[in-house]
């Protein structure tokens, strides 16, 4: 006897294929949840940080994988805090002056550093029955 699985194997590859678009969908709607949400919750000065942030969802084979970020070279002293007041207390021990030159923050400050903002942490750790049922779908 000669069983034919041509068709069936036909019929599960297009349901692999459809199956993964959806949680590629998901995982988008996901990733665009979190940055809504951290974006919302990042301290705003003049707006850089907020502005440079996205999404990224790359899908090879059956892996998809999906990224929230923040570009500006100071977001990660935002969320982790910096100097005394830096998460885990792993920052500068000592007082530093710097030099600020917008109108804002002219001349010279003394700082023992700035306290953690965890904008993007917050952002998945309180939210997580929202972002299941988004990575699950209908």
């Amino acid at each position: 006897m000669k069983i034919d699985l041509s068709e069936f194997n036909s019929v599960l590859d297009e349901f692999k294929e459809e199956t993964l678009n959806i949680v590629e969908d998901n995982v988008k709607e996901t990733c665009s949840y979190i940055h809504s949400v951290s974006k919302d919750n990042a301290p705003i000065d003049v707006g850089p940080l907020r502005e440079n942030s996205g999404i990224y969802v790359e899908r090879e084979d059956t892996s998809i994988k999906g990224y929230v970020g923040f570009m500006e070279f100071y977001a990660l002293y935002v969320h982790q805090g910096t100097g005394k007041k830096a998460l885990n207390g792993d920052g500068r021990q000592t007082p530093w002056h710097w030099f600020g030159t917008t109108e804002k923050w002219a001349g010279w400050h003394w700082t023992i550093g700035q306290s953690p903002k965890r904008f993007l942490y917050k952002a998945v750790f309180e939210h997580i029955p929202e972002i299941e049922d988004l990575l699950v779908g209908e």
